[in-house]
């Protein structure tokens, strides 16, 4: 049984993001949720997650994970810049045998982190094209698709790929154990 890290923000996630994905996984996995802080967070839909960790705290303890997963939402913004957050992705990533995901603005944490560049991959992007910018600028190699899987990365654009996302996360799951 592997465990699997959900990071989510404190506000403002983005329910399916987290809901579908966490249900596929949890099925044969252990599910752990991490966010700024401990306690109950709440989603963009009213979704209402209790966090049992925090980020700072999985980072000293992230190899113990066979995935990590950045979950989007307006609130994922709280982790683009944030050191700890590009940390744990940059550790995630380093490993061969642990998966990096992130879903909708989540990946832009990813992008920002360093960890998607040369890749393949694919996230939310607005009608401004900030996001594709952002892609750009750390070298990711954007692919207009709903999931795209590049070694023990996952990346998903938005609400409606949760599950096809999750069952990525899950295969690959399977295949590294």
């Amino acid at each position: 049984m592997s465990k699997i890290l959900f990071i989510i923000a404190p506000r403002n996630f983005r329910d399916e993001e987290l809901v579908e994905p966490k249900k596929i996984l949890s099925e044969n996995n252990t599910v752990i949720i991490a966010s700024l802080m401990k306690g109950e967070c709440t989603g963009m839909l009213g979704a209402r997650v209790f966090a049992t960790t925090t980020t700072k705290e999985v980072l000293s303890k992230i190899s113990e994970f066979s995935a990590v997963i950045f979950v989007g939402g307006s609130g994922s913004n709280v982790y683009h810049n944030d050191a700890v957050a590009h940390q744990i992705a940059q550790h995630v990533a380093s490993s061969q045998n642990h998966i990096l995901a992130g879903i909708c603005w989540g990946v832009v944490t990813l992008a920002k982190a360093g960890v998607l560049t040369g890749r393949k991959m694919t996230g939310w992007v607005s009608p401004s094209g900030e996001e594709k910018k952002i892609f750009a600028e750390n070298n990711a190699l954007f692919q207009d698709k709903d999931v795209v899987v590049d070694g023990n990365i996952v990346t998903a654009n938005g609400p409606h790929a949760a599950h096809e996302f999750g069952m990525e996360i899950k295969n690959l799951i399977e295949k590294l154990q």
